[in-house]
């Protein structure tokens, strides 16, 4: 590995054309120079393709799809198509701050460690104002589900932030067959090959919260299949992460299941798995959705 290693950026997109055109940009003003962006297009119904030819860089490939197959395999397609000894991965309507790269191949580089995957804090924008997140410290040997989802409001390890060696990601991959949970799913995977986490300090990437429609969504089908993913990562998070992620997915659920949402609260927090003052925010949350429940449909997927 050497400073002036090659990083590809792939950026997965669907109908998202001004946004993405801005994650571009801010992957072209990075002080680290030496990069390639590989912008997969997943279909989009918009003018995203033609938007991206605004951009008179060659470091920037475009592949479009022929059919929208989801996050996963956009991703995965970028990662076969990358040719850096590092890849980054940045969300169409996420943007970095100028030394993201610079800073944080420093921080791998000097681990001399190629099998570690590195990510930074977190600035959210709600589209009005932009807050500061500051992850806890994640321990040598804790379980990556454990930190994130104990730690919830302080363990962000957002895929946007994420840098690694190019081989680490054509080991793991995503899942092709996944549309929820897919970075979680990732972490605890390579987590289970072997490979070890870097946490950069530093507020480096910016993840955009404000219009994403897939944001929540209250349909059976998703709460079904969030329920099937953690089951098949049961074995890799400790009994009180368990509980402390159905805690956490109460609130967007209990529309569709009240008694459910409190019982997963109430174990939760009997254990110790959510503070006493969690889990009467979840309960309050829980409370207003459901008084929500009766104005509102239910959003079938």
């Amino acid at each position: 590995m050497t400073e002036q290693a090659l990083i590809s950026v792939v950026i997965p997109t669907y109908n998202r054309a001004a946004r993405t055109l801005a994650a571009v940009k801010s992957v072209l003003s990075q002080t680290y120079k030496n990069i390639e962006i590989v912008v997969v297009d997943d279909a989009s119904a918009d003018n995203t393709l033609e938007v991206l030819k605004q951009v008179e860089d060659p470091r920037l490939r475009v592949i479009a799809l022929g059919q929208n197959r989801g996050g996963g395999v956009a991703r995965n397609t970028g990662i076969d198509n990358a040719k850096g000894e590092f890849v980054a991965f940045l969300d169409s309507d996420d943007e970095w701050s100028k030394s993201k790269l610079e800073i944080q191949l420093s921080a791998l580089l000097t681990s001399s460690d190629d099998r570690t995957i590195s990510f930074t804090n977190l600035i959210i924008d709600d589209g009005r104002t932009q807050t500061l997140l500051n992850n806890m410290p994640l321990q040598p040997d804790q379980k990556i589900g454990d930190y994130i989802f104990l730690n919830w409001s302080q363990a962000h390890v957002q895929t946007s932030s994420w840098l690694m060696p190019t081989g680490i990601a054509r080991a793991v991959r995503f899942r092709d067959d996944l549309r929820i949970h897919q970075d979680w799913d990732f972490l605890i995977r390579a987590q289970r090959r072997g490979y070890r986490f870097l946490h950069v300090p530093q507020h480096l990437t910016i993840w955009r919260v404000d219009d994403r429609p897939d944001r929540v969504s209250l349909s059976p089908e998703r709460l079904d299949r969030s329920l099937a993913w953690l089951d098949t990562v049961r074995g890799d998070i400790g009994n009180n992460a368990y509980r402390a992620f159905l805690a956490r997915q109460a609130p967007a659920f209990a529309r569709l299941g009240a008694y459910r949402s409190i019982k997963w609260i109430t174990i939760a927090a009997i254990s110790g798995a959510v503070s006493p003052r969690t889990a009467l925010r979840l309960f309050n949350q829980v409370r207003g959705a459901i008084a929500k429940a009766s104005t509102k449909p239910v959003i079938s997927k």
